[in-house]
């Protein structure tokens, strides 16, 4: 898994998952499920899954299928 110790500031909206860096803070919209706001984690080798860690929701895992779109800071 990638790590990082300093948080990339990024407020243009992630174009795909390859884009992203642990530590960046994102809000995850979905066509029938609530935003998800938060910090990303982790995110595995192949880029297929991301860990969102955001409260209340705590520790979330979210596959590049599950039909998320990913934007960063909030945009």
């Amino acid at each position: 898994m990638k790590t990082a110790s300093e948080k990339p500031v990024n407020t243009q909206m992630a174009k795909a998952w390859d884009s992203l860096a642990v530590g960046q803070d994102v809000v995850l919209t979905h066509t029938t499920l609530m935003p998800i706001a938060g910090t990303i984690d982790a995110i595995t080798d192949d880029q297929q899954i991301i860990w969102i860690t955001s409260v209340p929701l705590r520790r979330r895992m979210i596959h590049i299928h599950d039909g998320y779109r990913i934007h960063l800071d909030g945009h």
